[in-house]
């Protein structure tokens, strides 16, 4: 789930309390969920953010992808995610 708006409207808030809840459910019914948090605010183009949400999501499902830092375009990143 990506989540966009203006600032201070309670985006993060909202985020990681569904994440919360979501990882409280799944423990109970046997299931893994794994989520990330990259705040985009910290990248200056949507190509960096989407690069950082792939690196990100690489590592929290341990996977051995090699997510270059540059010479992707967005696209391909969003598609690596």
């Amino acid at each position: 789930m990506l989540i966009s708006g203006k600032t201070g409207t309670g985006k993060s808030l909202v985020a990681r309390h569904v994440a919360q809840t979501a990882t409280s459910v799944a423990e109970r019914e046997g299931l893994s969920v794994t989520d990330i948090y990259v705040d985009c605010s910290q990248h200056s183009t949507e190509t960096r953010a989407a690069c950082a949400t792939a690196r990100a999501a690489n590592r929290a499902v341990g996977e051995p992808k090699n997510v270059p830092l540059t010479g992707l375009g967005a696209s391909q990143y969003y598609t690596m995610i």
